[in-house]
Formats: C-alpha cells, structure tokens, sequence
C-alpha cells in the first residue's frame, strides 16, 4: 500500500512537471513572439541596389538555403522564386540548360540574360537556356543547398557559379556535419545572437518556434562561456559546401565552373585580398574549373561598371556585358568540356 502511494505521488509530481514546462515554455514563446526577441532575420523587405522595386524574402525550409525569394511577392521574380523571366521545367532534347547561382551581384545585373542570347546565336544548333537562380546574401553553403533542394530538379545540363569575393565568408545559417555529427555554420541569422552550433537543432523547430530558438541560443552561450567549442576555422564551411557541390555535381554528370567576379575597386584592402586569396585556394584545392575575370577588368575604378556611384560590388548594365561577353568567349573556347551532356 505505501509503495502504491508513492507510485501514486511520483506519477502525479511528473504530471505536474510536464505540464509545468509546458505552460511555461508557451508563456514562454507568448512573450518572445509579443516581444519579437529571437525572431529570424530572413523574412524582409529589401530595398536592392540601383532597383525601385523592392523584393520579399521568406524563410525556406531548409536551413542550408536558409532564405529565398517568395514567388510572386514581387516583380521580376518568377513562378519558380527566382529573378529571371518565366520558365517552364519540362524541356525537349535540343534545349541545352545553364543554371547560375549567384549573390546579389547576379540578382540585381543582366549577365546572365546577355550570356543567353549570345549562345543562342553562336550557331551551335542548340535552344541555350540560362536560368538566373541567384539571391542576395547567398554565399557557398547557401549555393549547396538550393542546388541539392531545387536545382537538380530543373535537370540542368550545366551549373555556373557566379561568386563575389564576399562569397566565402561565413554563412548566416547552420548545417549538420555528417563526419564529425556536428553542427557548423558560423554567423547567424537572428539579430545580435551568436552562431549557435555543436548539438542536435531541429529545423522545424528553429524555423518556428521562438522559445526553442531561446533554449538554443542560451545553451550555445553556456558552453561558450565554458569554452567548450571551437570556432571554425577560416574558409571551413566553403570548403565543406566546395566539396559537396562538386561531388553532387560529379554524381550527375553535371559540367560545373565557378565564376569569380571581381569588385569594383583597383586597390582592394588587406581583408578583401584575403577574400580573394582564400577564393581561388579553395576552388584550387577542391578541383573545380573556375575563370577569374579580375584579369578582364583592366581599369575596376571605371565610373560607368558601377550600378551607382558609391557602389562597389554591383556592376551596371556595362560592367554585366562585360561579364557575359567573356564568359561567352571562354565557354566557346572548348566545347568538349560541358557541351557533352545532350
């Protein structure tokens, strides 16, 4: 009988429990929702350089694309959430298709519409489509990540990757290692919050809850506080996202190229020739063929390639023909390489 009223009192003290957490965890999530503390970052208005029309991010679903364009929040974005002109996925064997992914340098500029009209009349006997799958902010791991969720399902027969030097620098989201079964990503996408990494996240959760962004965050500084984590070191998630472009790309038969597409300075500071250096080992070191158009940019302080005067990283309609016309040239220049797939 005595063991009975203690089964009896436990079992009603863990009730009790559970259901204490659980009303204070929506107390909890009540005040940080009312007080908007921890709340994401990517869902936004945002005013695009040299642009009058602004565009609608939301939050996507998976944490290594982190954000995306909302499809039909605003013009100039397509039914498939990017900024190109309307495309359909279903193509014919004489349609020959180049994605490009790219920041906000091949969002807001026309490269990638000049690079397909000049295929289309080089009289190589294909229809050349270049799709523009680019947005602001995205940085290698973020390129992974729309390549893996969506791209592949375009079925491209090329992919071009159109990097700013800031590209590499860390990335405001999180991703699982699969070899140390750690999470890594260094930046964040909450306002003023630290990178969180190092234990099990749940997307879902991070994406939607407040109080468990809250519980995340506060355990992250802990064990910061303990000195139980290390920082990763420089280039490490491109590196790590490098690899995975490049063997997912290896898998499916895919041509892949790197762009790298200087900015609009001729005399870059010590931190973006770093940027540079830390670009061009990484792409060396993971095997990618990439072109490097700081060379094709004999004079880069040239007013006209700006997108505005105080710009630069964006380049104007000038500085984008530049781009697609060397492109084209170096695309021509050997065939074999990537017109192989049709």
């Amino acid at each position: 009988m005595k063991k009975k009223r203690y089964f009896v009192f436990f079992s009603l003290m863990i009730a009790v429990s559970i259901f204490s957490c659980i009303f204070g965890m929506g107390i909890l999530e009540g005040y940080l929702r009312f007080t908007q503390r921890y709340r994401l970052n990517t869902f936004y208005w945002k005013e695009l350089p040299g642009k009058s029309n602004s565009r609608l991010y939301r939050n996507a679903s998976d944490l290594l694309v982190g954000w995306e364009h909302d499809p039909g929040g605003a013009t100039k974005i397509n039914s498939l959430g990017f900024p190109d002109v309307p495309r359909t996925i279903k193509k014919d064997d004489q349609t020959f298709r180049i994605v490009v992914l790219g920041d906000s340098v091949t969002e807001t500029g026309e490269y990638v519409g000049f690079l397909e009209h000049a295929l289309n009349t080089s009289g190589l006997g294909k229809k050349f489509e270049v799709w523009n799958c680019s947005c602001g902010g995205y940085q290698a791991v973020n390129y992974y990540g729309l390549l893996r969720e969506k791209v592949l399902g375009f079925n491209p027969d090329m992919v071009i990757l159109g990097f700013c030097l800031n590209d590499f620098n860390p990335a405001p989201i999180i991703f699982k290692d699969s070899s140390s079964g750690r999470l890594k990503g260094l930046g964040t996408q909450l306002q003023g919050i630290p990178t969180y990494y190092g234990f099990f996240v749940n997307s879902f959760l991070f994406l939607n809850s407040y109080a468990y962004r809250f519980l995340v965050i506060t355990t992250q500084k802990i064990l910061r506080g303990r000195k139980a984590m290390a920082e990763n070191k420089p280039g490490e998630v491109a590196l790590w996202a490098l690899t995975h472009i490049r063997d997912l790309t290896q898998r499916k038969n895919i041509p892949l190229m790197g762009v790298i597409i200087p900015y609009l300075k001729n005399r870059y500071s010590s931190a973006e020739e770093e940027e540079y250096a830390t670009m061009r080992h990484l792409l060396e070191e993971t095997g990618i063929r990439y072109l490097d158009l700081h060379g094709d940019f004999t004079d880069r302080d040239e007013p006209s390639l700006r997108r505005s005067p105080q710009d630069g990283i964006h380049h104007s309609e000038a500085g984008h023909r530049v781009i697609a016309r060397i492109l084209h040239t170096y695309l021509l220049q050997d065939l074999s390489w990537w017109f192989t797939r049709n």
